[in-house]
């Protein structure tokens, strides 16, 4: 038996009141986490997507897609 979990999506993460509870009482600016989340999973996908046009070391492409929100 497998047991597959998605990962929670940025919103699902700053949109949890327990994850807003923590983030308010750190102090952390929540507008400014966001850019900077979406940003390194902007910056991600575009590393994954070029990667995903170069051939691999056997010199076939990837096929592997990765998603994220």
């Amino acid at each position: 038996m497998s047991v597959c979990f998605d990962e929670p999506t940025i919103d699902d993460l700053l949109g949890d009141s327990l994850t807003q509870g923590l983030m308010q009482a750190d102090g952390v600016d929540v507008a400014a986490l966001e850019r900077m989340l979406r940003g390194m999973a902007s910056d991600r996908t575009a590393a994954l997507a070029r990667n995903h046009r170069a051939p691999g070391r056997n010199g076939r492409v990837s096929t592997q897609q990765v998603a994220f929100v």
